[in-house]
């Protein structure tokens, strides 16, 4: 079976971006995607993974323990399902992608912690990383924070699946998907922990700045084709990118408060070397 390409990434860092360009340009992502280009199947086998650690999506440090017994029952896990279960969930005729040859990817944020599981498993897989400027993310996650927050009258929030999830004491978030995060600054720290954790991996691995991605479509889709293999019409890649706005690459500038934004860049090391410290003069 052709090995799969694996995207990672902090949430909020263009990894939805990135996933649906690579699916017009004929990737194949997955038959059960939700809205943010998730293979539902991966990501419950993620979320699985992540709780037998004791970790969450917005509390991942103990995934950074993971050891040569954990990885190696996990992955057991994750073959047994793959074996039985990708071809409903992930696709409805995996044998004749195999045979096809035709390159496939998941992406999920969660990735960046599971990531040597799934490299247990496939260990030639291709990895994408993508990462954006620490301030963007951690706005975008309080802003998505506080819509869920605000979703009043939902059957989920408020009506027959909140009373249902609430006498069942079933495990599922109902009332915030994450508290953390309405805290710009532990948002940061939340992307610190992914983005760190990202450039830890250096087998089969290309490392991508949400930025230029926006800044240089062309180019950088260009050069994630190559690394995958992928194959593409030249025409159909500027159609597909060609409403991407370069204007969004550092949102935050416009929302006010620079001072306290310029602090927390200044403040944080990963920042710096990345070079985001520079944004605001």
């Amino acid at each position: 079976m052709n090995q799969p390409v694996i995207i990672i990434g902090m949430h909020r860092s263009g990894t939805s971006l990135l996933t649906n360009i690579l699916s017009k340009l004929g990737v194949f992502i997955g038959n059960d995607i939700d809205e943010n280009y998730e293979s539902l199947f991966f990501v419950k086998l993620n979320e699985w993974a992540m709780f037998q650690a004791g970790a969450t999506w917005d509390n991942p440090y103990n995934m950074n323990f993971l050891n040569e017994f954990f990885i190696s029952e996990i992955s057991e896990v994750f073959i047994k399902h793959t074996k039985k279960r990708l071809i409903k969930k992930y696709h409805s005729n995996f044998r004749a992608l195999s045979l096809s040859g035709k390159i496939w990817a998941w992406k999920d944020p969660r990735n960046t912690f599971t990531l040597p599981v799934w490299q247990k498993i496939y260990d030639n897989a291709k990895i994408i990383h993508i990462y954006r400027n620490p301030v963007d993310v951690a706005l975008s996650l309080q802003n998505r924070e506080y819509i869920f927050q605000d979703l009043k009258g939902s059957k989920t929030n408020t009506g027959i699946k909140r009373n249902f999830y609430e006498k069942h004491l079933i495990f599922k978030r109902i009332y915030s998907q994450s508290i953390r995060i309405t805290n710009i600054e532990e948002g940061v720290k939340l992307w610190q922990q992914y983005t760190e954790k990202a450039f830890t991996y250096k087998q089969n691995i290309m490392h991508i700045q949400y930025e230029n991605m926006l800044e240089n479509p062309l180019k950088i889709i260009t050069e994630v084709s190559d690394f995958i293999g992928l194959k593409f019409n030249t025409e159909n890649l500027e159609k597909v990118v060609e409403n991407i706005k370069s204007d969004r690459k550092y949102a935050f500038l416009n929302e006010g408060n620079l001072e306290y934004y310029k602090k927390i860049l200044n403040n944080n090391e990963l920042a710096k070397k990345l070079l985001y410290d520079k944004i605001i003069h």
